[in-house]
């Protein structure tokens, strides 16, 4: 197996006015070329952080302590700003959680996916702007060629969503990073952004980082999964075992296991729904719990 990403024992701690918060503690994991790898784990456990450290997008007050992160062979916290700023939008990219702040208000959405591709591929606006058209119409939007004149506003949540998705695809990039791509959405339309992200996924020939905190999105859409929580969990493997070897001790030292958790020795699959003797799918996905409910 050719693995596409591949991080090792990142350890991550951010500085602030009442000293230094450490965030994320020795992550390891890898991601195989055309693979859709989840990373579950409750909110504020490390998972976006996690995302930010690979396309290098954290902020000032971030201090990378150790590890490293290679994306096809190469080490990525050895470049410089210039070598990521080319790497980011071509050759991996990101969907973030709120397609509402992550467009410009200011700017048509067409013009917003023809910069992609005049500052990555060199093409003039009134080519980037046809490119931009042909990607509306790949994600599923109607009226492309009108869209293009149209403001983030004037569209719905799933409609930005699925530009979005256009923007993070316009390269044809290596790798995917979705942080929640369904949040903003309801849930009717929660199904059909996961399917279009399957589909384009095999279009494409992406690999995927899906980061949820929600284990039926996982059970469905996931070939492997790994957990990032505040407890000190540390199993990652297939979607419906934990027999994979790679390990994602992930945690915030500041924080010990909740109260009412599972001890940290208790098998990342013995949550309701899975199991590790039976590689068949649960019953019913619904039945996965949420890992923000636990």
């Amino acid at each position: 197996m050719t693995h596409l990403l591949e991080m090792r024992d990142l350890t991550l701690d951010f500085e602030t006015e009442d000293g230094v918060a450490k965030v994320l503690d020795r992550v390891s994991f890898d991601i195989a070329e055309g693979e859709v790898f989840g990373l579950v784990g409750e909110t504020g456990c490390g998972k976006t952080v996690t995302a930010l450290a690979i396309l290098r997008l954290l902020p000032r007050t971030a201090l990378i302590r150790g590890g490293a992160i290679r994306f096809a062979g190469e080490n990525l916290l050895a470049k410089s700003d210039g070598e990521m700023a080319r790497l980011r939008g071509s050759r991996m990219t990101m969907v973030f959680q709120d397609p509402a702040t992550s467009l410009n208000p200011t700017f048509p959405i067409g013009d917003q996916v023809a910069r992609v591709l005049t500052v990555h591929e060199g093409l003039d606006r009134d080519e980037a702007l046809a490119r931009a058209a042909e990607l509306f119409g790949r994600v599923g939007l109607p009226d492309a060629g009108g869209l293009l004149r149209r403001y983030p506003h004037e569209l719905s949540g799933g409609m930005q969503q699925r530009v979005m998705i256009a923007m993070a695809l316009a390269c044809r990039p290596k790798l995917l990073i979705a942080d929640e791509p369904t949040t903003a959405v309801d849930v009717t339309l929660q199904a059909q952004i996961l399917d279009l992200l399957l589909t384009l996924k095999a279009e494409f020939g992406l690999s995927v980082l899906l980061i949820t905190h929600n284990f039926g999105i996982v059970a469905e859409t996931c070939d492997r999964v790994g957990s990032c929580m505040r407890a000190p969990w540390r199993r990652s493997g297939g979607r419906r075992t934990s027999s994979g070897s790679p390990s994602i001790p992930t945690h915030k030292a500041s924080c010990g296991p909740s109260p009412g958790r599972a001890p940290a020795d208790v098998p990342y699959s013995r949550s309701p729904g899975w199991s590790r003797a039976s590689s068949s799918r649960p019953r019913d996905a619904a039945s996965i719990p949420d890992a923000s409910s636990r």
